[in-house]
């Protein structure tokens, strides 16, 4: 049987032209070495190396299967290394992504106190597109997607977390900030920052929220939900977007106004179907509720 370590020797001696080189790179004796290239070639049926002018000279057939030694032996390094993460520490590392709109603040603080609980747990992060999301979740490559959910998301197992509404944000200065709501009617013609059309809940949010008559002036479409604000602070419209990138920003310069009636959207975690949850993705699904909790806190504390 060919191990890892047959493989490893077979790249150290391609590499090195020596058994003796191979075997002080690998840290073993040089009858190891050379027992492992003939442990190899039994098994291949065929010669691996030629010795020419004092050197070990590998054959074709050789460095096609270094090639395939190589990539193969990486990946038993990692799921090694990976069933030592789960023997010593009860899990792998975590691997989560998140939406932009989430990002900014929601994420990260579900992160800190997740890092504060399990401080051997090692948390790989990316932010991804949501379509990105929904595909690394269903395939496994992710233990976890935090997404805005909408019913277009068959591909991976949602679990819904919470509800909140889409409001209106302009500068204290704008026309519209004197009312304490805004109908839909209010936003015609006015020029509008929008999530991006691409995006499956913006374009929910659109449907049911920008009236047809007059066609809405959608002047930028933007994600993240930092850069509409940014947008709006420099004077650019009036931005959509949900209250949860909200609860923990300063709102001194923005002026921030519900609507009516209310457009609610849904933040959602996404995981790979007919696996169960690991311990790591069960603790920050609920860590992201505590952190959800106490944005919906000072939602309802401070007026919108």
């Amino acid at each position: 049987m060919i191990s890892n370590r047959h493989l490893q020797v077979l790249a150290a001696v391609i590499r090195q032209g020596s058994v003796t080189r191979a075997a002080a790179e690998l840290n073993l004796s040089q009858p190891t070495v050379s027992k492992a290239v003939k442990r190899l070639e039994d098994v291949a049926g065929m010669r691996l190396f030629e010795r020419i002018d004092g050197r070990l000279r590998p054959t074709g057939e050789a460095v096609i299967l270094a090639r395939e030694a190589e990539r193969v032996s990486e990946e038993m390094t990692a799921f090694e290394s990976l069933v030592t993460d789960i023997r010593n520490r009860g899990g792998g590392p975590f691997r989560l992504a998140t939406a932009p709109a989430f990002a900014a603040a929601i994420v990260p603080r579900a992160i800190v106190a997740m890092a504060d609980a399990n401080p051997d747990l090692k948390i790989l992060v990316n932010v991804q597109a949501p379509l990105l999301i929904l595909e690394d979740a269903a395939s496994g490559r992710i233990d976890l997607g935090v997404v805005h959910y909408t019913e277009e998301e068959p591909l991976a197992a949602t679990v819904p977390l919470s509800s909140g509404r889409i409001v209106a944000i302009m500068r204290p200065d704008h026309e519209l900030a004197a009312k304490t709501a805004l109908q839909r009617e209010d936003l015609k013609g006015q020029p509008l920052i929008a999530y991006r059309g691409n995006l499956p809940f913006a374009r929910s949010i659109r449907e049911r929220l920008i009236p047809d008559d007059p066609a809405p002036t959608v002047s930028i479409e933007a994600e993240p939900t930092t850069l509409l604000r940014d947008l709006v602070r420099l004077g650019s419209g009036i931005a959509l977007v949900d209250e949860f990138s909200l609860w923990f920003e300063p709102r001194a310069d923005l002026a921030v106004r519900p609507i009516e009636p209310a457009v609610e959207v849904m933040m959602a975690v996404v995981h790979v179907r007919g696996r169960p949850l690991t311990t790591a993705a069960s603790t920050f699904i609920g860590c992201l509720q505590a952190v959800i909790a106490h944005g919906q806190k000072r939602g309802l504390s401070d007026s919108l």
